[in-house]
């Protein structure tokens, strides 16, 4: 397994400004930019380098470098990039991927850290463009860049998969899944499919 740090370098990894920062003994501190506030999430972007079959958990590395390990409990919610359930079996090394979790659970102190994500969107080749967020009342999400109109088209369910009602979309964190969206601001959108996140 190759190790991103030196021998008798002490690597630190705490969460600040919506990243991580890394301290080495004699060096300076280096923000990670790769993490990114996603409503109450903190999202990783990367590519799975190795699958742990006797810890059940994937190590993700960004494109400069940096690594992340996350274990995959029953509780991870597993996605395609078109919105399909998959199972946890189904990680291979090579896989691009977007891991979302809490930005309030505990960073342990070491590196590469190792937290248990709430979601993993594993990109595929027909992808349509994937927005998690706190939406309101009005379906628009927490930082303004997104509007939801549902119509009998857009699927609409829970992380169980199973048929929920627009109504129980309200100010709740969701994954939603489109294909086109007007260059408003903020941006409409009538969703391919919409998928509740537990509170």
């Amino acid at each position: 397994m190759n190790k991103k740090s030196l021998p008798g370098i002490l690597a630190i990894m705490i969460l600040s400004f919506g990243g991580y920062m890394v301290m080495a003994q004699g060096q300076e501190l280096e923000t990670v930019e790769e993490v990114q506030q996603a409503s109450k999430y903190i999202q990783f972007t990367g590519k799975v380098e190795k699958v742990e079959t006797e810890t059940v958990s994937i190590r993700v590395v960004n494109e400069d470098g940096n690594e992340m390990i996350f274990p995959l409990s029953d509780e991870v919610l597993v996605m395609d990039s078109t919105g399909n359930f998959l199972i946890k079996e189904e990680f291979t090394t090579g896989m691009d991927v977007d891991v979302y979790y809490d930005q309030n659970k505990p960073m342990p102190m070491i590196y590469p850290a190792s937290i248990t994500p709430d979601l993993i969107i594993v990109k595929n080749k027909e992808s349509h463009q994937v927005k998690v967020a706190k939406f309101d009342s009005n379906l628009i999400s927490d930082d303004f860049k997104l509007k939801l109109h549902i119509d009998e088209q857009t699927i609409v369910v829970n992380e169980r998969d199973e048929e929920i009602q627009e109504a129980d979309l309200i100010n709740k964190e969701l994954v939603v899944f489109y294909t086109i969206s007007t260059r408003s601001i903020p941006a409409q959108t009538t969703p391919v499919k919409v998928v509740k996140l537990m509170d």
